[in-house]
């Protein structure tokens, strides 16, 4: 053997041949990359030429402060390797090449060939529920919260007549409940997604929902008698000689027996002031002798006259055989107009309207009927429907059903 040029140094010199032996260290790969095809993965890639890793490629993972984590190992003549399971965001692959017994230089040292790549998370699952809802031009969307969501993507449309209106196109939202405006009552849906830094989940989708735009009058009262019950958090009542008063297939039926002194009375619990106006759909049997009817505002049940019984109102009055429009301020001072003789039996919608402290109107079936300007009262006031039949009997039952009621401010 020539040992000229080999085999007389001071110290053992790492060579570059291809015949290597388990004496020397590898060299470190070249044009290392890698990127992140999809959910937890990362696929490595380097030039493994002049390696010489005799053994196989070894693939570490930083954490911050060193090479903490063994992801895997590739052949020795690989130029790559597809990693899984890998935590998401940004992180640091470092690759070595080993013989049999050494590994590459850079295995003694912090800085290895490495390459960065960020890892794509797994995508948050979808929203459990999602609902819409919306009252006077104000709608809001909410959804159930989802482990792992980042954000929400939040989409709305408008079911206009079938043909679909988008209100809001996938906005960004961090929280429950995303709130928007709308300017006509229709069917609005809407669906959510949950999205992290790895993407989004599938949509969840609401039922469609009417929403309802109020253009009009504040509505302070309101009830369609739908119920098997009274809602006694809106009514009272008081009966007496025998007449009844219930709520079924949806009207509010009051019925007074052919007997003297019967009543019967529902009032409201709340009061309405000045500047309010009463609205019912009644069904009221024909004016008899002894038939005492009251439908409106009022501070009592009705009396067996003008004079008698309530002292302040506003109201549609059964007297006897007629109807008549009556306006109160006391037992003494009020405005009793005869409007009908001998008024028919059937369904009419009655309408009073408090327009001031000086006048009230008064409509029937959408017609003005007439105008009070007299004796009007200036405080608040229940609404009533009531019966009396006086000292003497009518020859047959008093009757008030009740299909609506609503009570309106401007």
């Amino acid at each position: 053997m020539d040992c000229t040029e080999q085999c007389w140094h001071d110290t053992p010199q790492q060579l570059d041949v291809t015949n290597y032996n388990d004496a020397y260290r590898p060299n470190g790969v070249t044009n290392l990359t890698g990127y992140s095809p999809g959910p937890g993965q990362v696929q490595l890639s380097w030039n493994p030429s002049n390696v010489h890793a005799e053994a196989h490629f070894s693939v570490w993972r930083w954490c911050g402060s060193s090479w903490c984590a063994h992801v895997g190992n590739a052949f020795k003549d690989s130029g790559g390797i597809l990693l899984s399971n890998q935590p998401s965001g940004t992180q640091k692959y470092g690759v070595w090449g080993y013989t049999y017994a050494l590994n590459s230089p850079y295995g003694d040292y912090p800085s290895p060939p490495d390459v960065t790549v960020y890892v794509q998370g797994s995508a948050p699952p979808s929203p459990p529920s999602v609902s819409i809802s919306g009252s006077n031009g104000n709608g809001s969307v909410s959804w159930g919260h989802v482990s792992g969501a980042t954000y929400y993507n939040v989409f709305v449309e408008r079911w206009n007549s079938g043909s679909k209106v988008t209100v809001l196109n996938w906005v960004y939202d961090t929280a429950s409940p995303r709130t928007f405006s709308y300017s006509v009552s229709d069917y609005y849906h809407a669906a959510v997604k949950a999205c992290n830094g790895s993407g989004c989940s599938s949509q969840t989708n609401s039922s469609p929902y009417w929403v309802w735009l109020e253009t009009g009058p504040l509505l302070l009262l309101e009830d369609y008698f739908s119920s098997g019950s009274i809602n006694t958090s809106l009514w009272g009542t008081a009966v007496g000689g025998g007449a009844t008063i219930v709520q079924s297939g949806g009207y509010l039926q009051i019925s007074v027996p052919n007997a003297a002194n019967a009543y019967a009375d529902v009032y409201s619990k709340s009061y309405f002031p000045v500047g309010t106006t009463f609205e019912a759909r009644v069904w009221v049997g024909s004016g008899q002798s002894y038939d005492h009817k009251g439908i409106g505002y009022a501070n009592a049940r009705v009396g067996p006259d003008c004079g008698s019984g309530e002292t302040q109102a506003a109201m549609w009055r059964g007297q006897d055989r007629d109807k008549y429009t009556e306006t109160k301020r006391s037992s003494s001072s009020y405005n009793c107009t005869k409007r009908q003789s001998n008024y028919p039996s059937g369904w009419r919608t009655i309408k009073v309207e408090r327009v001031s402290s000086s006048q009230v109107k008064f409509y029937e079936n959408e017609s003005l009927i007439g105008t009070h300007s007299s004796y009007i009262p200036t405080g608040s006031l229940r609404i009533r429907f009531s019966a009396y039949t006086y000292t003497l009997a009518p020859s047959d039952y008093v009757t008030i059903w009740v299909d609506w009621v609503k009570v309106t401010q401007p």
